[in-house]
C-alpha cells in the first residue's frame, strides 16, 4: 500500500482526509443534520463512521451553562432552548467523545471534522484540553470562534480535500451546518466522504488527514503540525482564482486565433510544462474551444489544491476544466507561485509529457463470457521534436530503450501518426508485468543534454480481475446481447461508480458497422448519479446511423482518477452482437 505524505509549518494544504481525534482514530461516515423545529434551537447529526446512537450531547454556551439532549438511532439530536451563542458542543458515546462548535443557533454537526475544527483552534489559544468547560459553571474563555473564523477555518480544511470533491461540493458545503444523512451501510455524499477518510490531532496540534480511496489504497495528505485559521491562504487561492479566470477569458476571447503570447502574461518566464513551451499550451488549449477552426465551445478552470509550500510560497494542486457543451476533464500538477509579485502559472521544467499508467478492462462478450486485457504502460511524449532516445528502469524492469510507437513530426516516412490534438512525437513501453513501485525515465535530447524523470505506478485497481471489491464500473439489469432487441429502443439500466474516482462520467454506446466504429453516442443519468452506488442511465442504440447498418454496439464504462498521477484505472464493456 502506498502512502504519500505531506508536512506543513503552520500552513496547510493537503490532498484527501483522514481524522483521528486526540490519540484515536476515527472511521466516520457523517455526522448529519438535524433541522431543530422551535426558532433558537440547535440540532443535528452525530457519527464516526456510523450514527452515534443513544449518545449524550452536551451543549456549553457563551455564559456557562450546559444542557443536554440524546441522540436517536440516526444520531440526530434536538435542543429546544441551549442559551446564548456562541456554542462549545460534545457528544460521547463509551469511551469515544467528539467536540463540535456553533457561531449561533441552527444545525450543529458533530463528527470528527468539527472535532479537528474547534480542538485545533483551542490549542492555538493555549487550551490542549476541552473537557474541564464541561465541568465547570464558568463562562467560556476563551469563547469559541465567530462565525468569520469558522469560515476561514472551513475554508482551509476544504483544500485537503479536493480529491473527493466528486462525492461532496465542497463549495455548497458547511461541516457545522449542512444537513446530511448517516447511515449504517452504503453511505452517500458526505457520509461517503467521511467514511473514506480518518484523521489524528496530536496533543502538539499535529494533524494527519487520510483517505483511503479503496479498500485497499490509503493516502496521507496532511501530516504536520498546522494552524487551520490562516485568513492569508484563502486570500491567495481567491487571488490564484482570479489568474485562472483571466487565461480561461483570454482562451475562450482569442479562440481559434489564440497564440502563446496571449497566455504569457499568466505564465511564468521561460514556462516549461510537461514538454510544452507557451505556444505549445496555446495550441492545446486552443484544441478545447475550437474544431476546424471554429469557436465551438467555452473552457473554465477550477483548482483543487493539495499542498502549500511555506518556504517557497508556492501553490499545488489539481485543475478541473469546465467545458461549456457539457463535461469536464482534469489532471495533477497544477503549480503556482509568485514572479514580480504577481501570482504566475508554474510549470514542471521536464522537456516532455511523462506517464506511467495502468488499466484492467473487462470485456462482457455475447455469450456471456468475460474476456480481461491489463495494460501497464510507460510513455513519454516529445512536443518539441527534441527527444532523440528514452530509457526506462524501475522495480521489475532492468535499463530498457522505449520504442517510437508514432510520429507527427517524421510521418509518414517513419512509423504511424499519432493524432492528438498537438503535433508529438510518442516513446510507449507496454508491458502487463509491470510492478507497482517507482520509475526511472531517462530522456536524451538532440543538444546532447538528458533528464531523468521520477514516476510510480502507486495502484492498480482490479488487477487480481476480482469484481467483488468495487474497482468496476459493473453493469446492472442488462438481460440480453442481441441487439435486435435493442436497437431503436430506449435502453434503461444501472452502472456502479467506483469511490476512487475524479470523474463521474456518463456511460457511452460505441456503434459498429462491419468492423469500424462510426459512432459514439453518450448516455444519460436518470436522476443525480451519486459514487459509491449503482445509478440509473438510459440510452437509445440506433439501428442505423447516418445510412449505415449497425451490426455490432458495445455499452461501455470508464472508471479513472486524473487526480492521483499513477493511480489505474478500470473500464467495463458489454457487448450487443447482431443475432436475434
Amino acid at each position: 500500500m502506498e502512502k504519500k505524505s505531506s508536512t506543513f509549518k503552520g500552513i496547510l494544504s493537503g490532498f484527501i482526509t483522514l481524522l483521528s481525534i486526540g490519540l484515536l482514530v476515527f472511521y466516520f461516515h457523517s455526522c448529519g443534520p438535524g433541522n431543530p423545529s422551535e426558532e433558537g434551537g440547535l440540532g443535528g447529526t452525530c457519527a464516526v463512521g456510523k450514527p452515534i446512537k443513544n449518545a449524550i450531547v452536551t451543549v456549553k454556551n457563551s455564559d456557562g451553562d450546559t444542557v443536554s439532549a440524546t441522540t436517536g438511532t440516526d444520531g440526530k439530536y434536538k435542543i429546544s432552548n441551549p442559551g446564548k451563542d456562541p456554542y462549545l458542543l460534545k457528544v460521547q458515546d463509551g469511551n469515544t467523545i467528539l467536540y463540535g462548535v456553533a457561531c449561533q443557533t441552527g444545525t450543529a454537526n458533530i463528527h470528527p471534522f468539527t472535532n479537528l475544527i474547534i480542538k485545533n483552534w483551542y490549542m492555538v489559544q493555549g487550551v490542549t484540553d476541552l473537557e474541564p468547560f464541561f465541568g465547570s459553571t464558568v463562562a467560556l474563555n476563551p469563547p469559541p470562534p465567530n462565525c468569520d473564523t469558522l469560515n476561514t477555518i472551513q475554508a482551509i480544511l476544504k483544500t485537503f480535500l479536493g480529491i473527493l470533491s466528486n462525492i461532496i461540493d465542497w463549495s455548497k458545503f458547511d461541516f457545522i451546518t449542512t444537513p446530511f444523512t448517516a447511515y449504517d451501510e452504503n453511505p452517500v455524499g458526505f457520509d461517503l466522504a467521511l467514511s473514506m477518510t480518518e484523521v489524528n490531532l496530536s496533543d502538539n496540534n499535529t494533524i494527519s488527514i487520510v483517505v483511503h480511496l479503496s479498500p485497499e489504497y490509503s493516502q496521507t495528505v496532511l501530516d504536520g503540525e498546522t494552524n487551520l485559521n490562516q485568513p492569508d491562504i484563502p486570500t491567495a487561492e481567491q487571488e490564484i482564482q482570479k489568474v485562472l479566470d483571466n487565461v480561461a477569458s483570454t482562451v475562450n476571447n482569442k479562440a481559434c486565433s489564440l497564440t502563446g503570447s496571449d497566455i504569457q502574461p499568466y505564465l511564468e518566464t521561460n514556462f516549461m510544462e510537461s514538454g510544452m513551451n507557451a505556444n505549445i499550451f496555446a495550441k492545446l488549449l486552443k484544441s478545447w474551444v475550437c474544431e476546424n477552426n471554429q469557436k465551438v465551445r467555452t473552457i473554465s478552470f477550477t483548482p483543487q489544491w493539495t499542498y502549500y509550500d511555506e518556504a517557497t510560497n508556492e501553490f499545488t494542486g489539481n485543475l478541473k476544466i469546465t467545458f461549456s457543451t457539457g463535461g469536464f476533464t482534469g489532471g495533477s500538477g497544477l503549480k503556482f507561485g509568485k514572479q514580480g509579485g504577481n501570482w504566475v502559472w508554474l510549470g514542471d521544467n521536464i522537456p516532455a509529457r511523462v506517464t506511467v499508467r495502468s488499466r484492467v478492462e473487462l470485456q462482457i462478450r455475447p455469450n456471456g463470457s468475460e474476456e480481461w486485457r491489463d495494460e501497464r504502460k510507460i510513455e513519454v511524449g516529445d512536443y518539441l521534436n527534441q527527444v532523440i532516445e528514452v530509457r526506462v528502469s524501475g522495480p521489475s524492469l532492468g535499463e530498457t530503450v522505449v520504442p517510437v510507437d508514432c510520429d507527427d513530426f517524421d510521418y509518414p516516412d517513419v512509423i504511424e501518426n499519432c493524432y492528438e490534438e498537438v503535433p508529438i512525437r510518442n516513446f510507449g513501453y507496454e508491458d502487463t508485468t509491470l510492478a507497482t513501485g517507482e520509475y526511472t525515465i531517462k530522456i536524451f535530447l538532440q543538444d546532447g543534454d538528458s533528464v531523468s524523470v521520477h514516476k510510480s505506478i502507486l495502484y492498480i485497481p482490479g488487477q487480481d480481475h476480482d469484481l467483488g471489491k468495487g474497482n468496476f464500473p459493473l453493469f446492472q439489469d442488462l438481460t440480453t446481447h442481441s441487439l435486435s432487441q435493442v436497437c431503436g429502443k430506449s435502453l434503461t439500466a444501472k452502472v456502479y461508480a467506483p469511490t476512487w474516482i475524479s470523474e463521474l462520467a456518463r456511460p457511452f454506446i460505441h456503434l459498429w458497422h462491419n468492423g469500424e466504429v462510426i459512432k459514439m453516442i453518450d448516455a444519460k443519468w436518470v436522476g443525480t448519479p451519486q459514487v459509491g452506488q449503482y445509478n440509473s442511465f438510459t440510452v437509445t442504440i440506433p439501428c442505423t446511423y447516418d445510412g449505415e447498418t449497425v451490426t455490432y454496439a458495445n455499452l461501455g464504462q470508464d472508471a479513472h482518477n486524473e487526480y492521483v498521477e499513477g493511480f489505474g484505472s478500470t473500464s467495463v464493456y458489454w457487448d450487443f452482437n447482431g443475432g436475434g
